[in-house]
């Protein structure tokens, strides 16, 4: 589980909260900018948490020791950050376009005109149709 904070800070936490007594509980982030997005990423070999703050963009590996790969010095405002559920990419509205960022850094955009106030993600039920934001 990941808690991210107005003051920046992200706390990382590991265990099963609901069984264990005591958890692990360790700060892998932290900034002068609030935080405004958090997602995790499950891949076969690692699991990769993203951290949108309003000003950056910013991906750790969460297994052994946390490594942060910096993917933007852009982020977004709050509410404008949802995680894909199919490719599990980092999905960002932003005023000029939507991003979609994966561990390596980001990658497609739809380019678009308008203030960005709030990203919600809905996933149409045939294999064939496309997700829509």
């Amino acid at each position: 589980m990941a808690v991210g904070l107005a003051n920046g800070a992200v706390i990382l936490i590991r265990g099963d909260i609901s069984r264990d007594r005591f958890t692990k509980q360790k700060v892998i982030h932290k900034s002068d900018d609030p935080v405004t997005g958090l997602g995790f990423r499950e891949h076969p070999k690692a699991t990769y948490l993203f951290v949108v703050a309003s000003k950056a963009t910013d991906c750790y590996t969460t297994q052994g020791k946390d490594h942060r790969e910096e993917l933007d010095l852009q982020g977004c405002e709050l509410g404008c950050a949802i995680m894909g559920e199919t490719d599990q990419e980092m999905v960002l509205g932003r005023t000029e376009a939507v991003y979609f960022y994966g561990p390596e850094g980001r990658g497609a955009c739809f380019i678009f005109d308008g203030l960005s106030l709030s990203l919600s993600l809905f996933l149409a039920s045939s294999p064939e149709s496309p997700t829509h934001f």
